[in-house]
C-alpha cells in the first residue's frame, strides 16, 4: 500500500506527521492501524475532521511487473481559527478590556453556532454585573474556509447610577456616635465599589452588605 495525507480544504501543517503513523507503505493494508493513526492525527493536529481515503491501485515490483495494491490517503481537514478580533460600539470599556473578557484569542480554535453563543452569554453577564443590566450584544462571526474574524456589536445602554446614598437604622451606642457611625459605613460601602455618580454593580451592593457587618460586629 501507499500512505499519504492531504488537506482538501486547507494546507497541511508544518510539522511533518508521518514519522506519528502506524500504516506504512509496503505495508499490508490494516483497518486497526487505521484507525489509530485517524485517532493519533485527530489528537495532535488539531483538526476538525480527519477521514481515511482507501482506493485500489496498482505498483511495479523491482522486476517492472504490475501488481495490485492499495492507495491509503488521510484527509486532514483543519479546525476553523480566529484571525482577527474587533469590537464595536463600546462606550465605558475599552476595546482590549472586552476582548479580555471574552477570553478569546488570536489562533483560538472557534466554531460558530457553538463559541459564538457562549461568549455573548459571558460579555453580556460580565457587562450586568458591572451595573449595565440594560446592556445587549451581538456577535458576528466573518468566515472564510477556516480563517475566522469576530466582530462584537455592543451596546451598554445606560448604567444603573448610584444617586444617593443614606445611612438608616438605629445607630445609638455604637463608638463614636451615630454621625461618626453614618461616616464609617459610608466609607465601608466606598471601599466595596458603591460610590454616588457612578455604576452600581450588584456585586458591590452584596460586597459592602458584608462588609459593613463585618466591621459593625468587631466594634
Amino acid at each position: 500500500s501507499a500512505v499519504t495525507m492531504e488537506g482538501p480544504e486547507g494546507g497541511l501543517p508544518e510539522e511533518r506527521l508521518d514519522p506519528l503513523l502506524r500504516s506504512v507503505a509496503g505495508a499490508s493494508l490494516d483497518p486497526e492501524l487505521i484507525r489509530l493513526d485517524l485517532t493519533t492525527l485527530f489528537r495532535v493536529g488539531g483538526f476538525q475532521a480527519v477521514q481515511a481515503d482507501v482506493r485500489p491501485s496498482v505498483i511495479q515490483n523491482e522486476d517492472g511487473d504490475f501488481e495490485e495494491a492499495v492507495q491509503l490517503t488521510y484527509q486532514l481537514y483543519p479546525s476553523p481559527k480566529l484571525t482577527k478580533i474587533r469590537v464595536e460600539g463600546a462606550r465605558d470599556f475599552s476595546d482590549r478590556e472586552m476582548i479580555e473578557i471574552s477570553g478569546l484569542h488570536i489562533g483560538d480554535t472557534f466554531y460558530e453556532g457553538i463559541d459564538d453563543q457562549r461568549t455573548e452569554v459571558k460579555i453580556r453577564q460580565w457587562l450586568h454585573t458591572r451595573g449595565y443590566r440594560s446592556a445587549d450584544l451581538e456577535i458576528e462571526v466573518d468566515a472564510e474556509a477556516t480563517q475566522l474574524e469576530v466582530t462584537f456589536h455592543i451596546e451598554e445602554g445606560d448604567a444603573d447610577i448610584l444617586d444617593r446614598l443614606a445611612v438608616v437604622g438605629n445607630l445609638k451606642g455604637l463608638p463614636g456616635g451615630r454621625k461618626r457611625a453614618r461616616r464609617s459605613i459610608k466609607r465601608w460601602a466606598k471601599q466595596e465599589g458603591v460610590k454616588v455618580g457612578e455604576p452600581l454593580p450588584p456585586a458591590s451592593i452584596l460586597g459592602a452588605q458584608q462588609h459593613i457587618r463585618s466591621n459593625l460586629a468587631s466594634m
